[in-house]
């Protein structure tokens, strides 16, 4: 009776003790939970701007012809490859060279006329030498060979003239592009100035970005910046090449065009992207900004929570600026310190954190 009795007592023992142990595990499981940690990493007042724009051709041209006409012929199609001097379209030519063949024949018989003016010109000069005429039909013979001169003049620059018209009826490639559009068909009519077809240079590519009234204004020629886009596992360098002065009517923004050092692979004309800019603010000058979870705000008292190995302590800190995006803080927290980064209503002073999961809070 007395060993039942004692080898249940035993067994109750080792059920308490066993209970307990796993009391004390839960409870430390739940003091060691896992946290984010962030770590200031450089001087908030850089700050981290993306702005949205695409990939655009530096080389890029839409085609006319310099004289009306008929399109008689349209040589490319949309996405065809083209190289310089390359022929495009042509005009009908017919009345052009109707033109020409005219103003040929005018300037035959103008010569004629000059040649026929000076002949005239020495027979009057041997009879006033003779004193056979008066001095002033020499001098009305110098002035026909003068007119006629001129009017050969006149006729050749019209003969030039009806010649480059001639020779604006054909289309020529200004330097190597693809075809990006053809806007008009064979048979149409066309006049000057009217778009035909649309070149770009693939090979030959910017950024542009539409940038903010409000940060035009720390843009300058040089600045560096980072480009990104889907499928694109680094990032591409970038460099201010130009800015507008005057912004948009509607958008009210400033384009900015940014210059690569090395053409991207695989991007055409058009594409999406985004630029990252880092952009120096003077009014965060000595302040940390952090979000919004990693500060803990009571009335006007701030504080957050410094990580030192795997326990918290809390810092007081100022709030000199807050928006709905970050606070900005002074005090004693500086580059290098590492934030809880959420959960900070719910930590005591000195409690022991379990597994951290570290982000870096730089310029944003």
């Amino acid at each position: 009776m007395n060993t039942a009795l004692r080898i249940i007592t035993l067994g109750m023992c080792t059920l308490n003790l066993s209970a307990c142990m796993e009391q004390q595990d839960l409870n430390q499981s739940k003091t060691l939970r896992p946290v984010s940690v962030i770590e200031i990493d450089s001087n908030s007042s850089i700050q981290r701007h993306e702005y949205s724009g695409e990939f655009r051709s530096t080389d890029v041209t839409r085609l006319s012809f310099r004289v009306p006409g008929t399109i008689t012929d349209i040589h490319v199609q949309s996405g065809e490859e083209v190289v310089e001097g390359q022929l495009l379209a042509e005009l009908d030519p017919h009345d052009y060279q109707v033109l020409v063949n005219e103003i040929e024949a005018r300037l035959i018989e103008a010569k004629s006329s000059h040649q026929l003016a000076k002949v005239e010109q020495k027979r009057l000069q041997k009879a006033n030498a003779n004193n056979a005429i008066a001095a002033v039909n020499l001098d009305r013979a110098k002035s026909a060979v003068a007119r006629s001169a001129a009017g050969v003049q006149v006729i050749e620059q019209n003969l030039q003239k009806t010649l480059d018209a001639l020779a604006y009826t054909k289309l020529y490639a200004p330097f190597d592009a693809t075809v990006a559009d053809v806007y008009s068909e064979s048979f149409e009519q066309t006049l000057p100035g009217v778009p035909v077809m649309f070149l770009q240079a693939n090979d030959s590519l910017e950024f542009v970005a539409q940038i903010p009234e409000a940060h035009r204004q720390h843009f300058e020629h040089g600045q560096s910046a980072k480009l990104t886009w889907f499928g694109q596992s680094q990032s591409q360098s970038a460099h201010v090449s130009e800015m507008t002065s005057s912004p948009d009517l509607l958008k009210q923004t400033y384009e900015l065009s940014f210059s690569l050092p090395e053409q991207p692979e695989s991007v055409l004309p058009g594409k999406m992207a985004r630029v990252a800019v880092e952009i120096e603010n003077s009014s965060l000058a000595g302040l940390v900004c952090l979000p919004h979870s990693a500060v803990s705000m009571n009335g006007d008292q701030a504080k957050v929570y410094k990580i030192d190995v795997n326990k918290v302590r809390s810092v007081m800190v100022e709030v000199p600026l807050i928006d709905s995006h970050k606070i900005c803080v002074s005090g004693d927290v500086e580059q290098g310190d590492r934030l809880l980064a959420v959960g900070v209503d719910f930590v005591v002073e000195g409690q022991t954190i379990g597994q951290q999961q570290r982000y870096v809070w730089g310029a944003q």
